[in-house]
């Protein structure tokens, strides 16, 4: 295996037979999930991790989507005792919980997929914003203003994709910026994103979608910007998948409109 789990941050809460894990996006962490994490919990025991290279799990893994899945499974793997077994990912981490899901079924009872990226190819905007040109251009600004600064803009930058062009909160921007102490750890995001978009690139997201036999609930913000709510509407709902989109909802609906994603996914966990 790639990475080692003592390396990997985790948020644990609650309790019982039954497993939640959340798994974020690009550019994200576990806090991410600090508004929807306690409803959860209250019925299972849940757990969000920082993939390697984002949050508090500082290195990096190279090929990156197969270390994260090595590491899902790993953690489903290793917690021992009865009980089901959920995946829910937002973005990045959505496609994560694809993979495990569509390899390993017999670990997986179901699986939650949020504006997953790649089920109408790589968005143009992705490679516009993540292109070599724009980290010329974005590495002249950093490097020209205070790192603080930096910080603010980047987390300003996320909560307008997250949401629907609103700023989240002082606390939620923190959260999230608090791991890019420097400007090469800002800059780092870009030559990470085209790993991203590299190895996105190769995986067949719409038929891993089509052929998956784990009961699956796909999640979309329909105001989401970085994977448009139109590409989950290219896939027929069928036996074991439901779709539902989220009005007045962003790329990040566990940050942009909690209860509501709460109110649709936990009853799917539970089996309703």
């Amino acid at each position: 295996m790639t990475a080692n789990l003592t390396e990997v941050h985790t948020i644990e809460r609650g309790k019982g037979d039954d497993l939640v894990l959340l798994l974020h996006g690009f550019s994200d962490n576990a806090d991410t999930w600090n508004k929807v994490m306690p409803q959860f919990a209250a019925q299972a025991r849940v757990v969000a991790l920082d993939f390697p290279g984002f949050g508090r799990s500082r290195f990096w893994p190279s090929p990156l989507f197969d270390t994260y899945e090595e590491i899902v499974t790993s953690v489903i793997e290793r917690r021992g005792g009865p009980g089901r077994v959920s995946l829910v990912g937002n973005s990045m981490g959505a496609v994560v919980s694809l993979l495990v899901a569509s390899r390993r079924p017999d670990l997986v009872d179901r699986v939650v997929l949020a504006d997953m990226p790649g089920i109408s190819g790589i968005p143009a905007l992705w490679r516009h914003a993540l292109s070599r040109r724009s980290e010329l251009i974005v590495g002249q600004v950093v490097r020209a203003v205070p790192t603080p600064a930096s910080r603010h803009a980047l987390a300003v930058l996320y909560s307008l994709a997250a949401t629907r062009m609103r700023v989240l909160s002082r606390l939620d921007r923190n959260a999230y910026a608090e791991p890019y102490v420097d400007d090469a750890a800002i800059l780092a995001l870009l030559t990470r994103g085209r790993d991203v978009i590299r190895e996105l690139s190769d995986i067949p997201v719409a038929d891993l979608v089509r052929d998956l036999q784990v009961p699956n609930l796909l999640v979309w913000g329909r105001n989401d910007l970085l994977t448009p709510s139109r590409s989950v509407r290219s896939l027929q709902q069928g036996e074991h998948s439901r779709v539902e989109v989220i009005d007045r909802c962003g790329h990040c609906p566990q940050q942009d409109r909690p209860t509501k994603f709460v109110s649709i996914v936990q009853p799917f966990l539970a089996g309703s």
